[in-house]
């Protein structure tokens, strides 16, 4: 009998995928937990991938409803706010609070972008937990003001998805301090 069989192979060849699948369900729940929100596992792990990080399973699709999620909701916050104003104040007002920009800074300041996954890690550089540190091989990945913000707009629609009421995307608004009319909810 030989020390590794072809069986053995194969189970330690999946240890690398398995982890990569559990990473994003653990993050997913521990941004859950961060903002005490109570998001879908499976919409949350969509909105976190950036297409550079899995082809399969990115935030592509949920931005466009999240964008509109957070249009409507910053629209309707101003126009509550500021009943009386002109239509084309309140749009530039609306626009300044949604902007790419905006999400970023908000993004980055409520520590929302330790949750996005920008980049897959390569299998070859994995390393069993028990190997020694130097063998280890530490990278960096640095993430776009674009990519938070369409992650963050990816996690609304998660929010929305969830529940299918526009609370929790409030209540997450709230969370990472993009500034809304407080009565709004």
């Amino acid at each position: 009998s030989t020390w590794v069989n072809v069986k053995k192979m194969d189970f330690f060849m999946t240890i690398p995928s398995v982890a990569v699948y559990a990473e994003r369900y653990l993050i997913a729940n521990e941004m859950n937990a961060y903002y005490d929100l109570c998001i879908k596992t499976e919409y949350l792990v969509e909105a976190q991938n950036c297409s550079s990080y899995s082809s399969e399973i990115n935030y592509e699709v949920l931005e466009v409803v999240g964008d509109s999620c957070l249009k409507f909701i910053s629209a309707l916050n101003f126009f509550l706010k500021y009943p009386n104003v002109d239509e084309g104040i309140l749009s530039s007002i609306s626009r300044k609070h949604v902007s790419n920009y905006m999400l970023m800074v908000c993004g980055v300041k409520s520590d929302y972008v330790m949750f996005i996954r920008q980049q897959l890690k390569n299998i070859g550089d994995w390393v069993p937990p028990f190997q020694k540190e130097e063998k280890r091989k530490i990278t960096e990945h640095k993430i776009s003001g674009n990519q938070v913000a369409d992650s963050l707009e990816a996690a609304i629609a998660a929010a929305f998805l969830s529940f299918e009421t526009l609370e929790e995307c409030v209540r997450l608004l709230h969370k990472i301090n993009i500034p809304l009319y407080e009565e709004l909810i």
